[in-house]
């Protein structure tokens, strides 16, 4: 079982959302990331950014009452796409997550948490940064070693390979990356549990922008190896990155692959207020090790539309009716695809 976050920040063209390995101390979230990742170069340049945290799901009420009491301790299971069953290791992988991710919510994960707020990078070499919130400066120290406590497991993965580890990627290179919890919102079972900030207004949906269709075009990535091109090729969950007033958000939601497109919940949606049509991203990941080479992702970055029922679109054939989900369209520009700590990025085809 994984134990990670999605995190999201803004790049110029749009939302942008890795895995994050972090804590939730003191109002704020921590992870740590090298300093010459993407996503510390676009919080530096605009402040602002999102966690996603899935919760395992609880198997009876009380295992749910201690859940929600502690849920600032809960370390979040990464959301996994299915990988090719003919692999032993993957299957594996797949039934350790089998309980947090619901089939009659269209593989959508049990219950969820996503914070979001300003945001800031700190630094040793650049002590100047704290200056902008001397509170969670002050807090460094403990946030690093609350983050070396709740995934020990990822620690000793890296010590084994510590001789081949990149030098951008050692400790020395790494830097602190802190999200204020300014608003939130805590999905359980399908249903709204908490919100606060500005998740607590809602607004109408946007007006769908084209008519749905029989088999839109999907989504082809070529340059991605194997076990990349399988999550992308398998229908199931994803994290849905958008861009919205208060930042970058991400949240669940499920892909199919065969027409291109996402589905949520539409109560979800207007709680997001985010800017569709407008930019996106879909990341897929699978993380069933400790060791950085057993991890890898694809992000997929273009843009997203909200798709009307088309006249084909009946209750029976459509599974959960568009009263309750909204179907969006995607059309990916950019695949950006991970492996252990190798990443490149590419145009999609």
């Amino acid at each position: 079982m994984t134990r990670f976050q999605h995190f999201a920040a803004q790049l110029v063209d749009g939302p942008h959302v890795t895995l994050a390995a972090g804590v939730e101390m003191a109002g704020y979230h921590w992870s740590t990331t090298s300093a010459a990742a993407a996503k510390v170069r676009a919080v530096r340049a605009r402040p602002h950014a999102a966690v996603l945290a899935i919760a395992a799901q609880a198997h009876d009420e009380q295992a749910d009452d201690e859940q929600a009491d502690d849920e600032q301790g809960i370390a979040a299971q990464g959301i996994a796409a299915q990988a090719d069953t003919e692999h032993a290791d993957d299957e594996q992988a797949i039934d350790d997550g089998a309980d947090d991710v619901d089939a009659r919510r269209g593989g959508q994960p049990w219950g969820w948490t996503l914070i979001a707020g300003r945001a800031q990078v700190l630094d040793v070499r650049r002590p100047r940064d704290g200056l902008a919130d001397p509170v969670a400066a002050g807090l460094a120290g403990i946030a690093v070693a609350r983050i070396g406590l709740a995934h020990c497991d990822q620690l000793t993965g890296y010590l084994h390979v510590a001789d081949d580890i990149p030098k951008r990627w050692r400790p020395a290179a790494r830097v602190l990356l802190v999200v204020r919890a300014e608003h939130r919102l805590m999905w359980r079972a399908g249903a709204l549990v908490e919100a606060t900030g500005a998740f607590v207004d809602t607004a109408p949906l946007p007006t769908a922008t084209r008519r749905r269709t029989r088999r839109p075009a999907p989504t082809l990535v070529a340059g991605l190896s194997a076990p990349q091109a399988r999550l992308v090729a398998r229908p199931g969950p994803c994290a849905l990155g958008l861009s919205t007033s208060l930042g970058p958000l991400v949240v669940p939601a499920a892909w199919d692959p065969d027409t291109g497109t996402v589905r949520l919940e539409r109560s979800l949606l207007a709680h997001l207020r985010a800017e569709i049509p407008g930019p996106c991203s879909i990341t897929f990941d699978h993380s069933p090790g400790a060791r950085p080479a057993t991890k890898i992702g694809v992000m997929l970055r273009g843009h997203v539309e909200l798709l009307a029922d088309g006249p084909h679109d009946r209750p029976h054939d459509r599974g959960p009716t568009s009263v309750e989900h909204a179907v969006l369209a995607v059309r990916a520009g950019r695949v950006t695809a991970w492996s252990g700590f190798s990443t490149s990025t590419t145009t999609a085809r």
